[in-house]
């Protein structure tokens, strides 16, 4: 199902209609129902069990890491309460290295084995290795990852208490806006949203339309009709002038910034259709200064 596709925004309009015909108080309930509805036509039910794995996981080591974030220290002295910190500090890190390890490497396993067995068959000349059949592809692996770790990290630091609500938790892994190209969103920044119960806003409506508007425009006008020309360049650059690589390697570079950018205005505009704003991902990199300052303003989500 392409996102800028008729079927993608069939989808949206019948999740959207579901979400306001709901009652109010579960309708963050019709949220999870449309993006675990999403993810399985999507990504299919293998990769869908990823993602539970992953939520389920995440969730049963934010539960360990909120209650040492709020055991008190132990001991009667002060040298007492200091050694105990230390300890209680050392277990975190040690659980939250534990948990970042084990959601880490369903990223590294499903993203870059394949790329490990095509390079080995590729230097021995001839098929050494097979690809595991448990390795597929996983749509938005790296999105829910990253932001699983990140919820992981602030749980740790205490900066919020752990979700309790296991299926609350799976609709911040799962929100089906963010799944495609992100943004990687923060738990602070969206629990007050996902979880309540939102009203249905004609400014919503209208800014959502609009931004999924600029989205389509950018992705199905700019980047699609670059892509042929960009690969009949890089495809036969050898047989090309010196300019004519210039011009494709600057079309290239227009192409994959209205891709991302326009995939990140089509999800934040479907989002914001519920009510949930999500955070800004792109602030024109191209108008940089310097290089620190393209990269802040670059997939800002994943720098923070």
């Amino acid at each position: 199902m392409s996102v800028n596709g008729p079927l993608f925004l069939l989808f949206l309009l019948g999740a959207a209609v579901l979400y306001y015909l709901t009652p109010r108080k579960i309708r963050w309930c019709a949220m999870l129902v449309a993006s675990a509805a999403f993810y399985f036509i999507c990504g299919g039910w293998k990769a869908a069990i990823y993602l539970v794995c992953t939520t389920a996981v995440t969730y049963a080591f934010a539960l360990r890491l909120g209650a040492l974030a709020a055991k008190p220290a132990a001991g009667e002295t002060k040298e007492e309460k200091q050694r105990s910190k230390k300890i209680l500090k050392t277990r975190k890190r040690a659980l939250l290295a534990v948990a970042l390890i084990i959601d880490f490497s369903v990223l590294g396993v499903m993203k870059y084995a394949g790329f490990f067995v095509a390079s080995v068959n590729a230097a021995a000349g001839r098929a050494v290795l097979a690809a595991p059949s448990f390795i597929i592809p996983l749509l938005g692996v790296s999105f829910y990852v990253f932001q699983t770790a990140g919820y992981l990290i602030d749980v740790m630091r205490g900066k919020y208490p752990p979700q309790k609500n296991i299926l609350k938790y799976a609709l911040f892994v799962s929100w089906f806006p963010q799944m495609v190209q992100g943004p990687i969103n923060r738990y602070a920044a969206m629990e007050g949203q996902l979880y309540s119960s939102n009203r249905f806003e004609w400014s919503n409506l209208q800014y959502g339309l609009l931004r999924m508007l600029f989205g389509v425009l950018k992705k199905a006008l700019i980047a699609d009709s670059l892509a042929p020309l960009v690969a009949r360049i890089y495809d036969n650059y050898a047989e090309m002038s010196g300019g004519v690589v210039i011009l494709g390697s600057a079309l290239y570079c227009v192409q994959l910034y209205c891709d991302f950018s326009g995939g990140i205005d089509l999800m934040c505009g479907a989002s914001s259709l519920f009510g949930v704003r999500m955070p800004e991902n792109f602030r024109r990199p191209f108008f940089s200064t310097s290089l620190d300052e393209f990269w802040r303003r670059w997939h800002i989500s994943l720098g923070e």
